[in-house]
């Protein structure tokens, strides 16, 4: 899931769930997230080695996490 706080209610709106490792409970395949220059949130999901691929995301809209688009399936660990 992604989230983030605003600044100006002082909350924490519903976080968007980008991908779900349906049971996975492995710390290995935690995320990682990068903004790109043209303000594009990119989330990389650790996989495990061969056993589980990795996936990339990046947001529909610069700056926006209301919606994300699968770019890759791969083996891709610790992003």
């Amino acid at each position: 899931m992604i989230g983030y706080f605003d600044h100006e209610t002082g909350m924490v709106p519903r976080p968007t769930v980008v991908y779900d490792k349906k049971g996975v409970n492995d710390p290995h395949d935690n995320p990682s997230l990068m903004i790109d220059d043209e303000g594009y949130i990119w989330v990389f999901v650790s996989g495990r080695g061969q056993k589980r691929p990795g996936f990339k995301y990046r947001s529909r809209l610069p700056f926006n996490i209301d919606r994300f688009d699968e770019i890759s399936s791969e083996e891709m660990t610790y992003p």
